[in-house]
């Protein structure tokens, strides 16, 4: 989740596609400290991705710059035979490949980006993704 210019913006379905819903005016409305939402809307309907076989991709959102980006790493993995283990299997983690996307509310859809400019470090977790403004010496 991102919070950007005033709208909290979420992945709906982060495993099969990109759609990005925002979630507007979380207001409590009886002042009983309980925050409602009031509306959900649909902003980007991705494209669903199709599964690959021997790779995961988890996509990341961001702000950067007043935009919304979306990084999606991919990530290849292998098979080896283990024994002594039920089911004989150990997934093998490859190599990461990103993509990186900018919502176009406009049109409702992402558009991939090939240059973050010099002024960006990401820096990416298991579950978190941080862009820290860079400054030369």
């Amino acid at each position: 989740m991102v919070f950007l210019q005033g709208k909290l913006y979420a992945l709906e379905n982060i495993t099969t596609s990109q759609d990005v819903v925002a979630i507007d005016d979380i207001v409590d409305e009886h002042d009983s400290n309980e925050p409602r939402v009031s509306r959900i809307e649909l902003l980007i309907e991705g494209v669903s991705w199709l599964p690959e076989r021997y790779s995961l991709r988890w996509p990341y959102l961001l702000e950067s710059h007043g935009t919304l980006l979306m990084i999606c790493r991919k990530i290849s993995y292998k098979t080896e035979p283990t024994f002594g283990r039920r089911d004989g299997v150990t997934f093998v983690a490859g190599s990461s490949e990103f993509e990186v996307f900018e919502a176009d509310f406009e049109h409702h859809l992402w558009t991939e980006v090939r240059n973050l400019g010099n002024d960006q470090a990401l820096f990416l977790g298991p579950r978190v993704l941080k862009g820290c403004p860079c400054v030369s010496i």
